[in-house]
Formats: C-alpha cells, structure tokens, sequence
C-alpha cells in the first residue's frame, strides 16, 4: 500500500510541476512583479508627469518638474525592467530544475553501480 503511494506520487510529480505548480508559480510570480511596480509607484509617476511639483505652474517650475519627473520615471521603470528581468530568469530556473535533477539522480545513481 504505501509502497504504491510512494511510486503513484513519485511518478505524478511531474505533472504537478508542470501544471498545477506551475500555475502557483506564475501567479506568484505576477504578484511579485505587480507589487514590486506598485511599491516604485511607476504608475502615479507616469500619471503625475505634467503636473507640476508644489504647485509651481511658471514656465520654469513646469520644466523642472516634468525634467525631474521624468528621469525618475525612467530609473523606477528600469528597476520594474530589471526585476521582470530577475523573476524571468527564476521561471526558467523552476522549468529546468526537475529535468536536471531527474538527470543528476539517474547519473549518480548509474555512477555508483
């Protein structure tokens, strides 16, 4: 009995991995990715753009405004970049981690015999 329980989970596992879990683990990932955007506040930056800061509406205000505004809109839209870029590189890690351990167990395990 639990010797077939044991075989039954092994050999579900990757379908776990590759449907279930992975589901998880996108939704996971676009929380993070939506949390870390809302945490920079790129969208009240890019929606606050031509606006002026303190309530300066000369010409030279609005400029420096929109200039300071901008640049950070840039940085904080770069850092959103580089975090998509990081979670990227975790989804593949998650999709190349069981093919890999499958491989390392059966080459250790061959290697020993």
């Amino acid at each position: 009995m639990y010797f077939q329980m044991f075989f039954s989970r092994i050999f579900s596992l990757p379908f776990w991995w590759y449907g279930q879990g992975l589901e998880l683990f996108v939704g996971h990932l676009k929380n993070a990715i939506s949390n870390f955007s809302e945490v920079l506040a790129v969208r009240v930056w890019a929606k606050n753009l031509f606006i002026p800061m303190y309530g300066d509406s000369s010409v030279l205000g609005r400029a420096i405004s929109f200039g300071i505004r901008f640049v950070m809109l840039i940085v904080r839209s770069l850092g959103v970049a580089i975090y998509i870029f990081g979670t990227m590189i975790v989804f593949i890690v998650y999709i190349l981690i069981l093919p890999i351990s499958i491989v390392g167990l059966f080459y250790h395990l061959f290697s020993f015999l």
